[in-house]
């Protein structure tokens, strides 16, 4: 990497690291571009040449987020075929880490489109991952796929499609618990539980 890569390269962390404190204390709306510009000593246009928006400032943070956590969200071992496959193994350990950053991936929520950029593949019917979440997704599909040939889980259903709703559904439940300032820990597990209950035990479901 070059000088000056490197420098721009620095220059970036330091403008997430900013605004990750920024946006801590003071929230989202609260916090200018002018404001985390001012914190790294540059102007605001040069803020531009490094994020298109604030918006895209804080997605870069959550996916910066999700690197951090990816040795646990990679993590797929247990349930081998059988409809548990399509479940993370590791899914209270995950849920802790969603409950320790609630108040971030609230933020994400509301403030950016990270979690609403799924488009439609030129060569299925399917829907495409983001970037961010590809490998995560493959693991699951892998692991769907062996399932159905080993008769496990229903194969009437695409392995894709499958993945998707439980995807679909993983986010609604998490993000229906972050947006109620109100719903407790406790909450958010049992409706997790309770989901994954009804969502497995409808793969098994060869009628």
């Amino acid at each position: 990497m070059g000088l000056r890569q490197q420098k721009k390269q620095q220059t970036r962390q330091r403008l997430m690291a900013v605004a990750a404190t920024l946006f801590d204390l003071q929230g989202f709306p609260a916090t200018t571009v002018d404001e985390i510009a001012a914190q790294v000593n540059i102007s605001r246009m040069t803020f531009f040449n490094y994020f298109a928006s604030k918006e895209k400032l804080l997605e870069a943070l959550a996916i910066d987020w999700f690197s951090r956590h990816s040795t646990l969200f990679e993590i797929m071992i247990g349930g081998e075929g059988t409809p548990e496959a399509v479940a993370p193994p590791e899914l209270n350990k995950r849920l802790d880490v969603i409950v320790r950053h609630r108040k971030f991936l609230k933020m994400v929520v509301l403030h950016s489109q990270l979690f609403n950029n799924f488009t439609p593949s030129s060569e299925t019917t399917d829907l495409t991952v983001a970037p961010y979440m590809e490998s995560h997704f493959q693991n699951r599909l892998t692991r769907v796929r062996e399932a159905q040939q080993q008769g496990s889980i229903r194969n009437d259903i695409e392995a894709t499609e499958i993945c998707h709703i439980y995807d679909a559904l993983r986010n609604d439940i998490v993000g229906r618990w972050l947006m109620d300032d109100d719903a407790t820990e406790k909450q958010l597990r049992a409706r997790f539980s309770g989901a994954m209950r009804l969502f497995l035990s409808g793969l098994k479901d060869q009628g």
